[in-house]
């Protein structure tokens, strides 16, 4: 997106994901976060990610790229991808039929809660078969056999053996969390699908993958509404997607991608030089101030003073 529109241009993925005893090579996605805000009276919504991916290797060594675009645009809602790539993108493709019929209802005047909530109840049933698709492809890969002969065999033969398999499809999750944005009407929606198949409706601002706890710590560092404007949304989410880079730069890559949904106006991108200016902000902002001429006025209203600070000795 190169689109200028006027002048004003953040961790599920730490647990445990069993993955049949081998050692994946595939990429795995990290940090996305998207935020609502307002442009000029009308509802918007920023998404932020980095473009990093990590290959694991068999010597378990992980080797970073940065070139994964991690915002995929599906009718009128954009998603934010985490987790491991071929995961996100076919729970994607099953969520297309809930996606589809959420922007047909969405463009409708009707109620934003019912039809969110009714979106929220497709993703998981989404979530739920694939789910499902999953499990039968592990027992088939493990065992060669189908998933409801292997139940059977559970039954009638129980060993150590298909207690471990059993265990393992207990284990089994979506591998990937994704975040939904979009409007229904005037209603801004983000919606958090993890990788157990929840989908809450997220207040303010979701966050998915590597480096979550940074991001939110962050975010709540200053209060958040539905009203704050769009360039200080966009600065806020550089910001939270900064600090988890600087505190895990191997895990959280540096570039970052960004989109602005608006309402009514569409989909834009960030003109160029524009990050470079967040960064100097960025930069100016995390830093230790002159504390010589530090001022402030104690509770209580007493004269201003200098902060000095009082040093005891210990024995």
């Amino acid at each position: 997106m190169t689109d200028k529109l006027g002048d004003n241009y953040l961790d599920s993925s730490s647990v445990e994901r069993y993955d049949g005893g081998s050692t994946s090579e595939e990429e795995s996605m990290t940090l996305c976060i998207a935020a609502e805000c307002d442009f000029e009276g009308t509802p918007a919504i920023v998404l932020c990610a980095d473009w990093r991916a990590q290959t694991g290797t068999s010597t378990g060594l992980l080797i970073g790229t940065e070139d994964t675009y991690k915002i995929r645009e599906i009718g009128c809602v954009s998603a934010l991808l985490s987790g491991r790539p071929s995961d996100a993108h076919e729970l994607i493709t099953d969520c297309k039929v809930a996606i589809n019929n959420f922007c047909l209802q969405a463009t409708e005047s009707g109620d934003a809660d019912i039809v969110v909530s009714s979106f929220q109840t497709a993703l998981r049933e989404a979530a739920g078969k694939r789910k499902a698709k999953m499990t039968e492809e592990f027992v088939y890969s493990a065992l060669g056999m189908a998933y409801a002969d292997f139940r059977q065999t559970r039954t009638e033969h129980f060993t150590e053996f298909h207690h471990h398999i059993w265990e393992s499809i207990t284990k089994l999750d979506l591998g990937t969390d994704l975040i939904f944005c979009g409007f229904c009407g005037d209603t801004p929606m983000l919606i958090r699908l993890d990788r157990f198949g929840k989908a809450p409706w997220e207040s303010n601002y979701a966050i998915v993958g590597e480096g979550t706890e940074i991001a939110r710590a962050m975010l709540c560092l200053q209060e958040w509404n539905y009203s704050i404007p769009l360039d200080h949304c966009i600065y806020r989410l550089y910001e939270a997607k900064t600090a988890a880079h600087k505190a895990n730069p191997s895990s959280i890559g540096a570039a970052t991608a960004f989109q602005i949904m608006i309402k009514g106006k569409g989909r834009f991108g960030m003109e160029p030089g524009a990050q470079h200016e967040l960064w100097e902000i960025f930069d100016g902002k995390h830093v230790v101030p002159d504390l010589k001429s530090l001022r402030f006025r104690p509770q209580g209203g007493k004269p201003y003073r200098s902060f000095k600070p009082v040093l005891i000795k210990e024995d």
